[in-house]
């Protein structure tokens, strides 16, 4: 039982650090879409804005379906 939940964690956490990058980069996308001045440079206030949306309001969401991912992946792995 021990080895299962730390490789739920193993997986969990590597499936959460993917995620806020996907969602800061689809967060730079968009602003880059419809506000091209404000995402012109590499470390413009758009990485900051995104980033910060990702590990603050969109948080709770990515931990949740990464939790169901990884709860998937370790079914698929024991079966």
């Amino acid at each position: 039982l021990t080895v299962v939940l730390m490789l739920l964690s193993l997986y969990w956490t590597s499936v959460v650090i993917m995620n806020v990058t996907q969602t800061t980069v689809a967060g730079v996308i968009g602003t880059f879409a419809f506000e091209k001045s404000s995402a012109s440079s590499c470390c413009s206030m758009a990485l900051t804005q995104s980033i910060i949306r990702s590990c603050t309001y969109s948080f709770g969401s990515i931990c949740f379906g990464s939790l169901l991912n990884a709860i998937m992946i370790i079914l698929r792995v024991l079966l």
